[in-house]
Protein backbone atom coordinates (compact mmCIF):
# COMPACT_ATOMS: atom_id res chain seq x y z
CA UNK A 1 0.00 0.00 0.00
CA UNK A 2 1.73 3.25 -0.53
CA UNK A 3 0.84 5.50 2.39
CA UNK A 4 2.34 6.08 5.54
CA UNK A 5 0.57 5.85 9.04
CA UNK A 6 0.35 9.24 10.70
CA UNK A 7 1.00 7.07 14.03
CA UNK A 8 4.14 5.67 12.56
CA UNK A 9 7.60 6.86 13.57
CA UNK A 10 8.87 5.61 10.18
CA UNK A 11 7.98 3.50 7.10
CA UNK A 12 7.98 -0.33 7.65
CA UNK A 13 9.93 -2.68 5.53
CA UNK A 14 7.08 -3.71 3.47
CA UNK A 15 6.04 -0.03 2.94
CA UNK A 16 10.04 0.98 1.63
CA UNK A 17 9.48 -2.29 -1.11
CA UNK A 18 5.95 -1.06 -2.40
CA UNK A 19 7.30 2.80 -2.25
CA UNK A 20 11.04 0.95 -4.29
CA UNK A 21 8.45 -1.00 -6.51
CA UNK A 22 6.64 1.86 -7.94
CA UNK A 23 9.75 4.54 -8.06
CA UNK A 24 10.81 1.32 -10.63
CA UNK A 25 7.40 0.99 -12.66
CA UNK A 26 7.50 4.71 -13.01
CA UNK A 27 11.41 5.02 -13.97
CA UNK A 28 10.85 2.00 -16.10
CA UNK A 29 7.50 3.58 -18.03
CA UNK A 30 9.47 7.09 -18.37
CA UNK A 31 12.65 5.50 -20.02
CA UNK A 32 10.17 3.90 -22.37
CA UNK A 33 8.64 6.79 -23.50
CA UNK A 34 11.60 8.49 -23.52
CA UNK A 35 13.57 5.79 -26.21
CA UNK A 36 10.48 6.23 -28.34
CA UNK A 37 10.77 9.92 -28.73
CA UNK A 38 14.09 9.56 -30.52
CA UNK A 39 13.98 9.97 -34.37
CA UNK A 40 16.46 6.97 -34.75
CA UNK A 41 16.54 3.07 -32.92
CA UNK A 42 18.98 0.92 -33.34
CA UNK A 43 18.33 -3.28 -32.71
CA UNK A 44 20.13 -2.46 -29.03
CA UNK A 45 17.28 0.43 -28.52
CA UNK A 46 14.50 -1.76 -29.38
CA UNK A 47 15.89 -4.28 -27.02
CA UNK A 48 15.67 -2.02 -23.73
CA UNK A 49 12.32 -0.92 -25.21
CA UNK A 50 11.25 -4.67 -24.13
CA UNK A 51 13.27 -4.80 -21.49
CA UNK A 52 11.46 -1.28 -19.54
CA UNK A 53 8.12 -2.35 -21.41
CA UNK A 54 8.74 -6.10 -19.30
CA UNK A 55 10.19 -3.68 -16.21
CA UNK A 56 6.51 -1.74 -16.04
CA UNK A 57 4.43 -4.46 -16.38
CA UNK A 58 6.16 -6.61 -13.71
CA UNK A 59 6.09 -3.75 -11.12
CA UNK A 60 2.62 -2.22 -12.21
CA UNK A 61 0.59 -4.10 -9.99
CA UNK A 62 1.52 -1.43 -7.13
CA UNK A 63 -0.99 0.61 -8.73
CA UNK A 64 -3.96 -1.16 -9.33
CA UNK A 65 -6.37 -0.35 -6.46
CA UNK A 66 -6.29 3.17 -7.73
CA UNK A 67 -7.75 1.63 -10.69
CA UNK A 68 -10.62 0.13 -9.88
CA UNK A 69 -13.87 -0.10 -10.93
CA UNK A 70 -17.03 1.59 -9.57
CA UNK A 71 -18.24 -2.08 -8.64
CA UNK A 72 -15.38 -3.13 -7.30
CA UNK A 73 -15.37 -0.16 -4.97
CA UNK A 74 -18.53 -0.27 -4.18
CA UNK A 75 -17.87 -4.23 -3.03
CA UNK A 76 -14.68 -3.28 -1.07
CA UNK A 77 -16.42 -0.44 1.01
CA UNK A 78 -19.57 -3.15 1.88
CA UNK A 79 -17.22 -5.70 3.00
CA UNK A 80 -15.17 -2.83 4.86
CA UNK A 81 -18.05 -1.76 6.75
CA UNK A 82 -19.32 -5.54 7.35
CA UNK A 83 -15.68 -6.79 8.84
CA UNK A 84 -15.86 -3.46 10.89
CA UNK A 85 -19.48 -4.12 12.60
CA UNK A 86 -18.11 -7.47 12.92
CA UNK A 87 -15.05 -6.32 14.27
CA UNK A 88 -16.32 -3.66 16.82
CA UNK A 89 -18.62 -5.95 18.12
CA UNK A 90 -15.97 -8.40 19.26
CA UNK A 91 -14.07 -5.37 20.72
CA UNK A 92 -16.24 -4.89 22.85
CA UNK A 93 -17.63 -8.39 23.74
CA UNK A 94 -13.41 -8.71 24.84
CA UNK A 95 -13.73 -6.66 28.56
CA UNK A 96 -10.30 -8.41 30.29
CA UNK A 97 -7.77 -6.97 28.18
CA UNK A 98 -5.70 -4.18 29.48
CA UNK A 99 -5.26 -0.92 27.29
CA UNK A 100 -2.23 -1.70 25.48
CA UNK A 101 -3.48 -4.99 24.55
CA UNK A 102 -6.76 -3.37 23.05
CA UNK A 103 -5.04 -0.78 21.23
CA UNK A 104 -3.04 -3.67 19.71
CA UNK A 105 -6.34 -5.73 18.75
CA UNK A 106 -7.17 -2.15 17.24
CA UNK A 107 -4.51 -2.17 14.96
CA UNK A 108 -4.65 -5.17 13.91
CA UNK A 109 -8.26 -5.40 12.94
CA UNK A 110 -7.67 -1.92 10.87
CA UNK A 111 -5.07 -3.93 9.34
CA UNK A 112 -6.95 -6.57 8.45
CA UNK A 113 -9.98 -4.14 7.08
CA UNK A 114 -6.98 -2.53 4.98
CA UNK A 115 -5.35 -5.69 3.18
CA UNK A 116 -8.75 -7.34 2.04
CA UNK A 117 -10.35 -3.71 0.77
CA UNK A 118 -6.94 -3.52 -1.41
CA UNK A 119 -6.95 -7.27 -2.23
CA UNK A 120 -11.09 -6.66 -2.94
CA UNK A 121 -9.75 -3.22 -5.22
CA UNK A 122 -6.54 -5.10 -6.65
CA UNK A 123 -9.25 -7.94 -8.20
CA UNK A 124 -11.46 -5.63 -9.68
CA UNK A 125 -8.49 -3.21 -11.71
CA UNK A 126 -7.10 -4.01 -14.65
CA UNK A 127 -4.84 -2.30 -17.19
CA UNK A 128 -6.52 -3.19 -20.47
CA UNK A 129 -7.17 0.35 -22.11
CA UNK A 130 -5.92 1.27 -25.39
CA UNK A 131 -2.90 3.45 -24.51
CA UNK A 132 -1.47 0.63 -22.28
CA UNK A 133 -1.92 -2.13 -25.41
CA UNK A 134 -0.69 0.33 -27.75
CA UNK A 135 2.74 0.84 -25.79
CA UNK A 136 3.08 -2.92 -26.44
CA UNK A 137 3.41 -2.92 -30.04
CA UNK A 138 5.94 -0.25 -29.73
CA UNK A 139 9.13 -2.75 -30.57
CA UNK A 140 7.52 -4.28 -33.41
CA UNK A 141 6.53 -1.46 -35.01
CA UNK A 142 9.53 1.00 -35.08
CA UNK A 143 11.44 -1.48 -37.57
CA UNK A 144 8.63 -1.33 -39.96
CA UNK A 145 7.32 2.55 -39.61
CA UNK A 146 10.57 4.55 -38.50
CA UNK A 147 8.32 7.11 -36.55
CA UNK A 148 6.06 6.23 -33.95
CA UNK A 149 3.21 9.22 -34.71
CA UNK A 150 1.08 7.16 -35.71
CA UNK A 151 0.20 6.18 -32.30
CA UNK A 152 -0.33 9.62 -30.51
CA UNK A 153 -3.64 9.72 -29.13
CA UNK A 154 -3.34 13.33 -28.67
CA UNK A 155 -5.60 14.31 -31.82
CA UNK A 156 -8.31 12.07 -30.28
CA UNK A 157 -7.72 13.51 -26.71
CA UNK A 158 -7.77 17.16 -27.87
CA UNK A 159 -11.04 16.00 -29.74
CA UNK A 160 -12.33 15.04 -27.07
Amino acid sequence: MLRRNINQAGLTGAQVQEFKKAIRCMHSITDFYLLTQYDSHTDQMISYLHKYLRMFHETNDVFLHFRAGKKAKRVAADVYKTLLQEQTEVQASVQDLSPSEKARLRQENTLERRELMDEILKDGAYYNFPKIHLISHYAEQIPKFPLLGQYSTEINETMH
